[in-house]
């Protein structure tokens, strides 16, 4: 990395960290200014016991979208003497309850992707310009909480680490070149993997050119079946986004992939989350006229139980769901003929979910996705195209086994 990029970071990290901690400075100072016996008397109501106090924190995280702001402004009352320690630990624990309701609401009312990350500091700011500007003092130490809240939201923001999809969008934001390509750093490819996509890709003037790939596990042990037989297939749209829902020759993985460059223009990986790729490829499918596909497997992907994807879930899992719906959504009214096998594809997304939820805490989610698979097991059973092994994992859940 360059001097420059490096100074750059290390800025930003700075002028991140004070405006975080110039938030939390004027959250506790306004705080201190409103604090009354009557607001003392209703935190102490609201947080008397630990079902209320659990609940509050449940609440305001589901507001807020943010667990961490939660628990800073718990520390910020706790500091300005508005709330004791046992009140604090309770709303701490309704946060982590808290961070769950976006998921939830998503996945059962089939919401899409929420407003950016700044929206709510603005909004936020906004109103406590009503406050500040007012001439009572009070008003303007509630603006001042309320600002302070705003900033805190926003140094938050900052500090975020933006994941896999900042580090690609980054090398996206400096490319230069007229082709480029995705290898993850524990992964590793044949020596003629860029000759051979790349003649692929001009020989049949393709705009994407994809390769068979290899799951391979760390002990060596080869994890999946792919194609070997050597040729090259030029696929229009229409079949490239087929075999993409398909999923067995064509994934939703960035790797294993040469694209041209200007696909990306207007396209990028959703800042923070996990499984981006399924957000982003399919947008980049759409703007193919033609995929090449090479059967020969020079992509070899080190499959590790610890990597993000395979972690215990979280409320970012759910993202499973989320961007295949939306993806879904978007090839179908196009391509209707692609209904079944989008169907075919959401009962993998789901079954997914449930292989990596945990039995005992993640029943409620383990359920709804239960009846999701009900709604289109049918389909991944009988249609022709679904694959041998969608078939059998189908057919099983008939007998309760997801």
């Amino acid at each position: 990395m360059e001097l420059q990029n490096i100074l750059l970071v290390i800025l930003n990290l700075a002028g991140a960290l004070a405006i975080f901690l110039f938030a939390m400075k004027l959250m506790s100072e306004g705080l201190q200014k409103i604090a009354g016996s009557k607001m003392r008397s209703v935190l102490k109501h609201i947080t008397g016991n630990p079902v209320s106090g659990i609940l509050t924190g449940t609440a305001v995280t589901a507001a807020i979208q943010s667990s961490s702001a939660t628990t800073v402004m718990v520390v910020s009352f706790v500091n300005a003497g508005l709330l004791s320690l046992a009140g604090a630990v309770a709303v701490i624990m309704g946060a982590n309850i808290g961070t769950t309701v976006t998921a939830w609401i998503i996945t059962l009312f089939g919401l899409g992707e929420g407003a950016g990350g700044f929206s709510l500091p603005m909004l936020l700011a906004a109103v406590s310009l009503f406050f500040i500007f007012s001439g009572r003092d009070r008003m303007k130490s509630i603006g001042q909480t309320v600002i302070g809240l705003a900033l805190l939201l926003v140094g938050m923001e900052l500090l975020q680490n933006g994941g896999m999809s900042d580090a690609r969008n980054t090398g996206l934001d400096n490319a230069t070149g007229e082709y480029l390509t995705f290898i993850d750093s524990d992964d590793y490819v044949s020596e003629n993997f860029v000759d051979t996509l790349l003649n692929a890709l001009r020989d049949n003037d393709a705009d994407m050119s994809v390769c068979s790939f290899v799951y391979a596990a760390e002990d060596g042990r080869v994890l999946n079946s792919f194609v070997k037989n050597g040729t090259t297939e030029k696929m229009d749209r229409k079949q490239a986004l087929f075999e993409l829902l398909k999923s067995t020759r064509l994934s939703n993985s960035p790797w294993a992939k040469l694209y041209r460059t200007s696909l990306f223009e207007g396209i990028r990986y959703p800042y923070g989350e996990v499984f981006e790729d399924l957000h982003t490829t399919y947008k980049l499918f759409l703007k193919c006229d033609s995929v090449a596909f090479v059967g020969s497997p020079m992509y070899f992907y080190l499959y590790r139980a610890d990597s993000i994807s395979k972690q215990r879930f979280k409320p970012e899992t759910l993202n499973l769901v989320r961007f295949a719906q939306q993806m879904i959504k978007d090839i179908v009214a196009i391509y209707p003929e692609h209904k079944k096998i989008a169907e075919c594809r959401m009962f993998d997304q789901y079954s997914e979910v449930i292989r990596l939820a945990d039995k005992d805490k993640d029943k409620l989610i383990i359920d709804e996705m239960k009846n999701n698979i009900r709604s289109v097991r049918k389909t991944a059973l009988l249609y022709p195209k679904s694959g041998k092994r969608r078939k059998v994992r189908a057919l099983l859940s008939f007998f309760g086994k997801y």
